[in-house]
């Protein structure tokens, strides 16, 4: 991994499937740059991402050879970038990726953002039981 200009979006990442490539289409629309850490995929997606982020000079992939947990993933991205903030998403886009700029804006002037999907303003919309139970 390289450091990161002034903001950097980090998706930690298991077994993620075909979703992990709309969530980076997703994010990269939105800022750059944007880190996947893959911890320990069995998938395929490691060569994938790391083939993609070969075009594409605002996406870095950074591979766990084995799955060491999200947490992991994200202290790995986290202990290497430089930059005024990080912040991160899971790789299912259980968020949309148009609210991280909000998200970051909040860095500017506070020393740590949290967004979540639990507060009564939150808009969420989802059809997915897991996320909303």
């Amino acid at each position: 991994m390289t450091p990161s200009a002034t903001h950097l979006v980090l998706i930690p990442s298991y077994n993620p499937g075909e979703k992990v490539f709309e969530t980076v289409r997703a994010a990269r629309a939105h800022w750059a740059p944007v880190w996947v850490v893959v911890d320990g995929s069995t998938d395929g997606t490691a060569a994938q991402l790391t083939a993609l982020a070969a075009k594409d000079p605002g996406l870095e992939v950074f591979v766990h050879e084995r799955n060491r947990g999200k947490g992991a993933a994200v202290r790995a991205g986290v202990a290497v970038a430089r930059g005024r903030s990080v912040a991160y998403m899971d790789a299912d886009m259980s968020i949309d990726p148009h609210v991280v700029p909000d998200l970051l804006a909040a860095l500017e002037t506070h020393d740590l953002a949290i967004g979540s999907r639990s507060l009564p303003q939150s808009m969420v919309e989802s059809t997915y039981v897991v996320r909303t139970v």
